[in-house]
Order: structure tokens, then C-alpha cells, then sequence
């Protein structure tokens, strides 16, 4: 797997072969158990790849043992006398999260296997209710107390939320099926919308979420879910406070069809914020700026204050901020309901007023064929994809004329089924073509402007920036020598239309590949030798394919005229070190090749996968989602009926191949921040199935560690959330928590939330590219010294362990001890990290794990790596045993480079 950022990791420890101690030493006390030897050669762990079902139990069977069918997340579970059941985390009994594995049956029911309670149930009887929505609460997922029908109901992370037939808002019918409590409420494990609202004429109090810039705030707003229409004759209320994003209003109207209101009447009513600061985040128009250098000072942003201050990161990549300008705030909730920004983002000018709604499209592509009409409205036909242009259509000509071959930029949105064009720019005239493109290197040149349009040189390629080019910074700052990716659409020429370049490092030694390509073409040649082992022609371009290039003929055979996506390290002459060549389609209909696209729509069906891996429906397209697609949820759940932002490559058949899914939730929410690293270098990449650490406030009441496998997912009543799904806990306390990702969580940025005693009391963003390696350190501090032991073996094969350093009390600091090579002797670096397991096993072989794509240097001499995976009786730790050149001279400050490719 890989992120969209990187095709491997790079890591570099200076060091003066040093001790295994404090970053292991830790994970062995904690888990209270230390292995007597490491062994080189490992076997397979053994788990289950069948099929995995986590979800809150809803029906059990009467019968002994739990036999029979249970009801877990909406499916039928089939258990067996033969069926392993854990209940070492919590009983199993109605509202239990468990995991599930086994066979899908062709009913779609699920014969399990093992059957694993990962969080048990706070008890009450099984109850169900329906009504409608009073209130709901502005978080992420919709977690907190509920109003409905008068009842309070519960909604935590594990609630499943139904919501096919219609969204689930404030005014809606909803059906929940839960737990009923001693003193009323509902723990709900279940909720489902049901189409419609109680009566035409409707009432209700909720949070605005999204808020027209209009005069008199006439237009659509989003009260709590539920899209208010107000109309100038709507009476707005404001003596108890101003309407702005965040505000609590009682709404009257009368309610539509479609769930939405017509409104008659709002007033805001005064809203009880805590004393403390509540994170804040929401996209709005500004109304007024401050007069002052920098914009220091109070902004209007769709009716919020926003209080500006000299440490607000201000992000102008598509534009200097002005009135009218359509920005995402981030920062901290006031009393007074305004925020202290810690961020403010201007979005791009052009596409802002459509880039939220459903059915946004931006994509590339050569004009294959137009109408003889003035100003050719009309139909046009666009790589392939047919295009409606109307008066309003905005065409920008400053790079040529509109003509068939012309290359051209597509902004559309989706209306009755077909692409209405909102801007066209044509980017080259005839004989160029666009091909998707995404590379990593070094800026060497950039324009002299402050906002950086115009041509960069990134890794000697020219790159054209425009103002619709997104500029991530999070990492770094854009300035010559800083390390990038940058992903768009390759001209016949070379250069690249940048639509996004992310800062991965500021110096060019990053976490990152130099030279990575990953590009679509037309095969050329291929040789005629077994597996196609030799040099290929894609696009122009020498590919060099050995026996370890994964090659994927799932779609289609290998054969010339066919389109490919190639993935590898490009060389100095422009060829390319291929690590995958994945067939796409068997020719390049129409010569139009795959572009990058960009839509936004509702998500209509999702794979019946852990991982999210395989395909989507967004709106009418297929969208195919891969292991290194990213996939960012933190503000929203993957579910069918949610909003999506999909960025991919664009095929001839319609179809996109996604390297980037963002889903979109509430526009507003509060909650307490938590920041979540690695627990070894505290960097933010991170992998499934590694260790991490979470930093915040309150997180929990007292401190407590785990001292058993397998983890527990409750410690002192906290539990860890990721994608919904329990984490195993190494430690708690009011600050920090440590915990183990769980397995088979998609790539992207998750959901964290922490929950402590049934209630979330954190929440913030997990970023998981997928393979995230990173080493454990002697003194813990995440730099200098790795964690690890040297393996000697003697010419009579006698083998001992020795530490590679000891703590000096005198300098306080750990020092080296000398290693000694004799005759005859054997020496192999063992070292223990997290987040290396995902890197793909390419040879299957068991043996040495996925050691075919790690590489290793010490002191600048490539270095054998014999086995990388999972450290034996440990969890989350992972190991790489390395043996030491004969050539590798003895002594201090020895660097060692580890690069993990993603083997995609």
C-alpha cells in the first residue's frame, strides 16, 4: 500500500551502534513479556483472510452457547457449536461490538469462524422507538445526545446510522433500536431515517451549519441536517444574538417533499457554550476584514467573528483573501460563540461556488469534436466525456483558440444527468495531449511571486502552477531545495499542469522516493520473453521491468495499444525502474487516454470490503478504489448517501481510478482536539497495525497500562475509536494514550475518537498512508540511536546476542560499544519499529516477509535485509534484520538508510 504522497519511505538514523533499550524496553514492560531470542527466520502469523464484519450485536439466539443466527451490524452471522468465541474484552449480549470473521454465503450472510467482543454492552433491556428529531447534535458522525420523540438517545461512534432513504436531520422520522436505561434514555445501537417528517407545518430548535452570504441571508441553510430555504419574507429573529454558523435558532415553516422546510419564521435563541474553548471548524464567505497589515484582527465569516492573530496560518494558495473570498476557518469556540483562528484557507475563486455541491466535476482533456455554433454552445465531446456548454459557461482563451485537439480544463457540475460546462480553459493548442502524472523531487526554480503562479522546475521537470493549482504546505514550506509531490496531467512536451503539489520535506532528503513516477500510457512494445522480463515502451518512455515488477492483468491481457498505469523510480535519462504495470483497459479509446479528474457526489453503493478496497458508485460513475487510495473521513462517515470528493485518474470507459476520496460531513462541529503520532518517531504518518500515540486534555481519569495480550480495548473505563472500530490499548492517562491501530483500517486520514465512560470527550484525525515505517529509539526520543540487538554467528555457526550501546550516567546519554568483527564471524543488525508489516509481500515467500522491498545502507554499502515483519510475541512491533557488510568499517557515527518501498 501506499498514500498519494509517496511511493516508499526513506528512514536515516546517524548513530553510534547503540543500545536496544528505553522505545522497546517499554513495549516489553508494558506487555510484561520479553522473548528469550530473536529468530531471523519467521513463519506466517496465520491470520484470517476471510471476510471481517465489525458492528454492535442486535439479535441473539436463545440456545446454549449463543448457536444459531445472530444479528450483527444488519447481517445474519451463522454460528456454529465450531464458531470461536473471545469474550475476554466483554460478555456477549445485545449491544456488544464485536468482530466477526468468516465466509459470505451467496445470501450475503456470514458463516463465522471467531466471533470477538470488542466492547461489551453498558446493559439495559432491547428496546425500539420511533419518532422524529428534536435535536441533534454538530459533531462528527452525529455523536452525542439526541432528542426524539422527547426521549434523550445516546449516539456513540459504534451507532450505525441508516440513512438511504433519506438524511438524517433535525424534523426527520427516524426508528431506533437501543438499549433502554434506568433512567430513560437509549443507548442506540441503531438508527434508520425513514422518508418524510412528521406534518407539513413543523417546529424545531437546531445548530446552524451552513449560512448563505446573502443580504438578509436569504437561501438555503443548514439547520442541524435539514436544509431551511428562507425567502425575504422569512421573519428573522435576532434579539438574543446575531445569526451566524454555530448559532442555536428555533426554526418554523412549513416542511416539503423532499424533508427540507420553507421557512415562515427564525429566532436565534441564546446558546449555553461551556467556559472552555470548543474546537471549531466551517467553510463560509467573508463579510469584512480589518484594515490592518496582515489581516490582523476581527473578520466577519458568514456571520461569525473570527479573531485573527499573528499566529493564524493564513493559506492564500488560490488567492490573496478579500471580501467574497469563500474560506475554511479553523480554531477554538469562544463563549461568546466567536473563534480564535489557528487556520484560515482561501479556496479557489473559480470552482468555490460549485466545488461543494454533488455533481462537481474538474477534469482534463483533449476536444475531440464541437458544434457550429456561436460561442459553441452546444455539446461538446472532451477525452471522451460529452459536455454541455450554455451562455453562462465561462471559456478562457489566453492560451489559445478553442479548436478540436485543443487541450483544455473542464469545471463542470452534473444537471439532469448530464455535464454542464461552468468554465473552460483551454491550456495548448492542437497536437498536445494530457496524460495523469504524479512524481516526487526537489523545487529547484520557482517564479518570483508571492503566491507562486507560473512555472516551476521540480525535479527538472517544468511545472505550470496556476491559481486553481492546490498548494498543501502542512509539511514544510514551499522555497527551492523543499521535496514535493506533485500530482496532474502531463503536456506531449514534459511539463505538468499542477492541480496539487504537496510539501513533503523542506531539503530534499524527505520521506520520500526521489525520482517516483506514476503515469498512465499506450504500450509501445513489450518484449517476447516470459513474464515480459526486459525493456518496455510506454508513451515514449523505456520502462525497465524485472522478475520483482508486480504485474496486473486483472482487467485485461499485456498487449500493445493497451492502456497501462506504470508505477516506478524514473532514472536520470528519463527511463523508468518499475515496480507495478497494472492494465487498465485493452486500447486508448479515441487517443484520450486517463486524466486527472475531480467530482464531487453522493456516495450510491460501496464494496463489501474491510478496507473499503474495490469499486464505488459516486453519483452514475465507477470510481475504483485500490489499497493506496487515501481515503480521509475524519469529518464524515463512508456510508452510502454520504457526500464525496473523489480525485483520481479519469479512463476511457468513464470509470476513475481514485487516489484520493475525502468524505464530507457537518461543515461545523465541536469537540476537544487529540493529536495522534507515531509512538516511536512522533511523526504524523502512520499504518495499520502500528503503535500510536494520542496527546490531549482530559483524555482520561487516572493512569493504567495493560498488562496481558491480547490488548485490552477498555482501560479504566476509556476506549480508542478508529474508523469505529476499538483499538487495542497499551496505556491511558489524563494526557496520553497509546494504542495499537487495528488491522485492515482503510488508507487516508481516519477518525480518532476518544471515548471515556460512553461519552467522546476527544476527537481529531489519524493520518494512514498506508506503509509508515518508522524506528524505535534508545532514549525514546524518536532520533539518534535505534532500538535493536547484534546477532553474532561464529564460523562453528554458535550464535549470541549483544547490545549495541549502554546509558553513560556521567555523560547521561547512551554511548556506543565497540564491535568487533573476528575471523569467520557473521554480524546482523536486528531493529524493531512499527508500521512496516503492510510493505506488500511481492514474493510470497514467508521466509523473509516483505525483506524483496526494503533496501538497506550502512555507512553508504548496501546492506543484505533478510527478513522484515512482525516482531514475534509483540504487538504492533515489527522487526528488520539486516546483516553487515564484510566491508563496513567498525566505529562511530555510522549512518544506516532504510527505504521501504510500497511495492505498488
Amino acid at each position: 500500500m501506499k498514500s498519494s504522497n509517496t511511493n516508499s519511505k526513506t528512514l536515516q538514523i546517524n548513530h553510534t551502534w547503540q543500545a536496544f533499550r528505553s522505545g522497546l524496553a517499554v513495549l516489553i514492560l508494558l506487555l510484561g513479556m520479553v522473548p528469550s531470542r530473536l529468530a531471523l527466520g519467521l513463519t506466517d502469523s496465520g491470520k484470517n483472510d476471510g471476510f471481517e464484519l465489525n458492528g454492535a450485536i442486535t439479535v441473539l439466539p436463545s440456545a446454549a452457547a449463543f448457536i444459531g443466527d445472530w444479528t450483527v451490524a444488519g447481517k445474519i452471522v451463522h454460528v456454529t457449536a465450531t464458531t470461536k468465541i473471545d469474550q475476554e474484552n466483554g460478555s456477549v449480549a445485545v449491544g456488544a461490538f464485536v468482530e466477526v470473521k468468516g465466509a459470505v454465503q451467496n445470501d450475503g450472510s456470514v458463516n463465522a469462524t471467531t466471533i470477538e467482543v470488542k466492547l461489551g454492552t453498558g446493559g439495559g433491556s432491547e428496546t425500539k422507538l420511533t419518532g422524529s428529531v428534536e435535536s441533534i447534535p454538530s459533531t462528527p458522525n452525529r455523536v452525542g445526545d439526541w432528542k426524539i420523540a422527547g426521549k434523550t438517545v445516546h449516539v456513540s461512534a459504534t451507532t450505525l446510522l441508516h440513512q438511504e432513504s433519506t438524511p438524517i436531520a433535525v424534523g426527520v422520522i427516524v426508528q431506533v433500536e437501543g438499549l433502554l436505561q434506568g433512567d430513560g434514555s437509549i443507548n442506540a445501537l441503531e438508527i434508520e431515517a425513514k422518508s418524510g417528517s412528521g406534518s407539513n407545518d413543523s417546529k424545531f430548535t437546531g445548530k446552524v451549519e451552513e449560512l448563505p452570504s446573502t443580504t438578509g441571508r436569504i437561501g438555503d441553510w443548514k439547520v442541524s441536517g435539514r436544509v431551511v430555504h428562507v425567502a425575504p419574507s422569512t421573519s428573522i429573529l435576532q434579539q438574543e444574538g446575531t445569526v451566524a454558523v454555530g448559532v442555536t435558532v428555533k426554526v418554523e415553516g412549513t416542511t416539503q417533499a423532499d424533508g427540507s422546510l420553507n421557512a415562515t419564521k427564525i429566532e436565534v435563541k441564546s446558546q449555553a457554550v461551556g467556559s472552555e474553548d470548543n474546537h471549531a471548524r466551517f467553510r463560509g464567505t467573508v463579510e469584512t476584514l480589518p484594515g490592518t497589515t496582515g489581516q490582523i484582527g476581527d473578520w466577519k465569516v458568514s456571520g461569525v467573528t473570527v479573531h485573527v492573530t499573528a499566529g493564524t496560518k493564513i493559506k492564500q494558495e488560490f488567492g490573496p483573501v478579500a471580501v467574497n473570498s469563500i474560506v475554511e476557518v479553523e480554531g477554538n469556540r469562544q463563549a461568546d460563540n466567536s473563534i480564535s483562528a489557528s487556520q484560515i484557507e482561501v479556496e479557489d475563486p473559480v470552482t468555490a461556488s460549485v466545488s461543494n455541491s454533488a455533481g462537481f466535476s474538474r477534469f482534463y482533456g483533449r476536444i475531440v469534436s464541437l458544434p457550429s455554433t456561436p460561442g459553441f454552445i452546444g455539446e461538446w465531446n472532451v477525452g471522451g466525456q460529452k459536455l454541455n456548454v450554455v451562455a453562462a459557461t465561462i471559456i478562457v482563451q489566453e492560451k489559445g483558440q478553442v479548436a478540436v485537439g485543443a487541450l483544455v480544463e473542464i469545471v463542470a457540475v452534473l444537471k439532469s444527468g448530464a455535464l454542464e460546462a461552468v468554465r473552460i480553459e483551454v491550456k495548448q493548442i492542437n497536437g498536445n495531449s494530457a496524460g495523469f502524472v504524479k512524481f516526487f523531487g526537489a523545487i529547484s526554480a520557482l517564479p518570483a511571486v508571492q503566491n507562486f503562479v507560473g512555472d516551476w522546475t521540480v525535479g527538472g521537470k517544468v511545472v505550470h502552477v496556476t491559481s486553481s493549482t492546490r498548494i498543501e504546505q502542512e509539511h514544510g514550506t514551499v522555497a527551492v531545495n523543499a521535496f514535493v509531490s506533485v500530482t496532474g496531467n502531463q503536456r506531449a512536451d514534459g511539463s505538468v499542469d499542477a492541480n496539487e503539489i504537496e510539501v513533503k520535506a523542506e531539503n530534499s532528503a524527505a520521506n520520500g522516493s526521489p525520482g517516483f513516477i506514476c503515469f498512465f500510457g499506450s504500450i509501445s512494445s513489450v518484449p517476447s520473453t516470459t513474464g515480459f522480463i526486459g525493456d518496455w515502451v510506454v508513451n515514449g518512455k523505456t520502462i525497465h521491468v524485472t522478475a520483482t515488477t508486480l504485474i496486473d492483468q486483472t482487467r485485461t491481457a499485456v498487449a500493445v495499444g493497451a492502456l497501462v498505469e506504470v508505477k516506478g523510480n524514473q532514472r536520470a535519462d528519463g527511463s523508468v525502474d518499475a515496480t507495478k504495470i497494472e492494465v487498465k483497459s485493452a486500447t486508448v479509446a479515441g487517443g484520450a487516454g486517463a486524466t486527472f479528474i475531480e467530482i464531487v457526489g453522493k456516495i450510491a453503493a460501496l464494496p463489501k470490503t474491510t478496507n473499503l478496497v474495490g469499486d464505488w458508485t459516486v453519483d452514475t460513475r465507477t470510481v475504483r478504489v485500490s489499497a493506496t487510495t487515501l481515503i480521509k473521513r475524519e469529518h464524515g462517515t463512508v456510508a452510502v448517501g454520504a457526500k464525496a470528493e473523489v480525485k483520481g485518474a479519469l479512463q476511457a470507459d468513464g470509470s476513475i481510478d481514485a487516489t484520493v476520496i475525502e468524505v464530507q460531513g457537518t461543515s461545523y462541529y465541536t469537540s476537544a482536539p487529540v493529536a495522534s503520532v507515531s509512538a516511536s518517531w512522533y511523526k504524523s504518518e502512520n499504518a495499520p497495525d502500528s503503535i500510536i500515540a494520542s496527546f490531549g486534555s482530559n483524555l482520561a481519569q487516572a493512569t493504567q497500562s495493560a498488562t496481558k495480550l491480547p490488548l485490552p480495548t477498555s482501560l479504566g473505563g476509556v476506549s480508542v475509536l478508529v474508523d469505529n472500530k476499538p483499538a487495542g490499548l497499551f496505556f491511558v492517562s489524563p494526557t496520553q494514550i497509546n494504542y495499537l491501530v487495528p488491522a485492515g483500517v482503510a488508507a487516508g486520514s481516519a477518525l480518532v475518537a476518544i471515548v471515556n465512560n460512553n461519552q467522546v470527550v476527544a476527537q481529531g484525525a489519524l493520518s494512514l498512508p498506508g506503509v509508515a515505517p518508522s524506528l524505535f529509539t534508545a532514549d525514546s526520543s524518536g532520533q539518534g540511536v535505534p532500538a535493536g540487538q547484534l546477532l553474532r554467528v561464529k564460523a562453528n555457526q554458535q550464535q549470541s546476542y549483544e547490545a549495541l550501546g549502554r546509558y553513560d550516567s556521567g555523560q547521561q546519554k547512551y554511548v556506543p560499544t565497540p564491535i568487533v568483527r573476528q575471523s569467520g564471524d557473521q554480524l546482523f543488525l536486528v531493529l524493531f519499529g512499527t508500521g512496516f508489516r503492510n510493505t506488500p509481500d511481492s514474493d510470497h515467500n514467508s521466509g523473509n516477509g516483505s525483506a524483496e522491498n526494503v533496501q538497506a545502507s550502512i555507512g553508504g554499502v548496501n546492506a543484505p535485509v533478510l527478513f522484515v515483519g512482525a516482531a514475534p510475541g509483540f504487538a504492533g512491533l515489527d522487526q528488520i534484520n539486516i546483516q553487515l557488510p564484510a566491508d563496513v568499517t567498525a566505529g562511530s557515527n555510522v549512518t544506516v538508510t532504510i527505504k521501504v518501498s510500497d511495492g505498488q
